[in-house]
């Protein structure tokens, strides 16, 4: 028989989420790591309960001393989160746009709040004004893993929720899906 060459084991590590390790994977060589993509819950790395319903989307740049360094590309929350927010007697708003962060990287943020009440469509129109604005200015303010991490730790969206709420009380202000472009 031939000599097999035997799988090794590697630690996936994040930089962009504050160095934390993400898992474990078998592979045989490094070559073979780079490029891949994982979609991990964001409750495994941050043991956190409360961020269960996001799923993180990573992607394996480089493979350095048996860590294999991956990078965050997408962030979004689980269907079933978002089914179950949805109320009859509340409007949902949904809208998707490009930002630039400070570094130059293109963003596509899709913003999603839901009111309290029914509304008429104009409030809602200032709504969604409001929150393009707000996400203008913020994103420019930061670098791409500058960004991730606020968003990852929900304070994106604590802000946008207060500037919105001054319009109209709203009863959830989340992200549906972050993706690097």
């Amino acid at each position: 028989m031939a000599d097999k060459t035997k799988k090794k084991w590697y630690s996936i590590v994040s930089p962009t989420l504050r160095n934390a390790v993400i898992g474990e994977t078998l592979a045989y060589e490094d070559k073979s790591l780079e490029n891949r993509r994982l979609d991990v819950n964001l409750m495994s790395i941050t043991n956190e309960p409360k961020s269960q319903n996001v799923k993180v989307l990573l992607k394996v740049d480089e493979v350095k001393d048996n860590k294999a360094i991956a990078s965050v590309i997408g962030y979004g929350l689980t269907l079933s989160y978002i089914k179950r927010l949805i109320r009859k007697e509340a409007n949902k708003i949904v809208d998707s746009f490009e930002y630039l962060t400070k570094d130059n990287v293109k963003v596509v943020i899709k913003p999603f709040m839901i009111t309290r009440h029914k509304t008429n469509k104009n409030v809602l129109s200032d709504i969604r004004k409001k929150a393009r604005e707000f996400l203008a200015e913020e994103t420019k303010k930061y670098d791409y893993n500058e960004l991730v991490n606020i968003i990852v730790s929900n304070s994106l969206q604590r802000s946008l929720r207060e500037k919105v709420s001054k319009i109209y009380p709203l009863s959830s202000c989340e992200f549906r899906i972050v993706k690097r472009v």
